[in-house]
């Protein structure tokens, strides 16, 4: 069971889970801005409707380029955190589905991704001196 998390885009999340080539469920998400908050409870609800568990995920595969910084980040960090906590492999692709193996490092015996950012953040703030 591979679960493929998309957090790419500003405006939505996208999960899939898939067996082989045949895909189970596949979910997108309205989370315009909220990835952080609608990601988990939305893998738990696409788990919960193909009455399945977390535990029978084989592999995680996270998107690791799109149009938004912290969208990515929210994606990749949930992805790390799962192949950690699971003990299982991580594939981080693009868009398109290319796997892009540059993202990807061994660290103390498990492996993790990183975003490749496509433009440097716009990060702003109405904090003013």
């Amino acid at each position: 069971m591979v679960l493929s998390i998309d957090t790419s885009k500003t405006s939505s999340i996208g999960l899939k889970l898939k067996q082989g080539s045949k895909i189970l469920a596949d979910k997108k998400i309205a989370a315009r801005l909220r990835q952080a908050e609608k990601l988990l409870p939305g893998i738990q609800q696409i788990l919960e409707q193909e009455g399945l568990d977390i535990s029978q995920v084989r592999e995680i595969q996270v998107v690791v380029t799109g149009e938004t910084f912290t969208g990515l980040r929210v994606g990749v960090v949930t992805a790390n955190a799962l192949v950690y906590a699971l003990g299982i492999p991580i594939r981080a692709v693009d868009e398109s589905g290319r796997e892009k193996k540059k993202q990807i490092i061994q660290e103390k015996g498990f492996y993790i991704v990183f975003p490749e950012y496509q433009k440097p953040p716009n990060i702003t703030t109405k904090y003013k001196d």
